[in-house]
């Protein structure tokens, strides 16, 4: 008597192979899934930080151009995550790519590294500032002691009031008159300025919504089903070979 199909060592072997299939279908989609969701994470970081240098480098780019001043509290990359990700989209992009990229990374990091650089010398001028403004007022106060030295109680209370006008005015003049960083007083270095526009001139301003952007954009909408798609698409190419 022929026993039924199902007994059969053929059907055992067909369930062991659609089990061992459906197995790795899930580890694979499960594994993919952790791997797109990293993948898809760092691509919306590196899309936000290349928007936002982007962005800050039109005001960076205004004012060194029209005003021919670095502004103090404009980065373009406060954050840099690319060299932390790159490993992740080295399929994705050509070579040029990654090196364009590189580039635009590197470059928004040197422009911030001159505006901090830049920035090291509005403290030295405020140091230098507060001590000028203090041996005047110095100067001022020894002249009005010298000159109430022998003078009447209310000659002395003239004096004070005429002092007081005195150092008011030169505390309100010498601040508006050599505090601006549009004075001549004012020390700016050229260096800092020079790689400032050096910089702005060269670093692409268009990152995002070039095809490179397309393809971080397409990263991050990736689905599941591409997902499954890819391994079945791959379970067949191993088939054929």
């Amino acid at each position: 008597m022929t026993s039924p199909f199902y007994e059969s060592p053929l059907f055992t072997s067909i369930v062991t192979s659609i089990f061992t299939l459906l197995v790795g279908i899930v580890a694979f989609v499960v594994y993919q899934k952790q791997q797109n969701d990293k993948k898809k994470d760092a691509a919306t970081i590196i899309l936000l930080e290349v928007q936002y240098a982007e962005d800050h480098l039109a005001i960076a780019k205004e004012s060194i151009i029209r005003d021919g001043l670095i502004k103090e509290d404009v980065f373009l990359m406060p954050t840099s995550s690319w060299q932390n990700y790159k490993y992740l989209f080295v399929r994705d992009f050509s070579s040029k790519g990654i090196a364009d990229i590189s580039s635009f990374y590197e470059k928004c990091s040197a422009y911030d590294h001159t505006v901090r650089y830049n920035n090291s010398f509005f403290v030295k001028n405020e140091e230098e500032i507060r001590r000028s403004l203090q041996g005047g007022l110095s100067d001022y106060t020894k002249s009005y002691i010298s000159e109430i030295a022998n003078a009447s109680d209310e000659e002395k209370k003239t004096a004070l009031e005429a002092y007081h006008l005195l150092i008011n005015e030169y505390a309100r003049v010498f601040m508006d008159e050599v505090t601006s960083s549009q004075s001549q007083y004012f020390y700016k270095p050229l260096k800092p300025l020079n790689d400032a526009k050096t910089i702005i001139e060269t670093v692409r301003s268009d990152l995002s919504s070039s095809t490179i952007g397309a393809t971080f954009n397409k990263i991050v909408e990736r689905n599941l089903r591409q997902a499954i798609h890819d391994y079945l698409l791959g379970v067949k190419k191993s088939q054929i070979i």
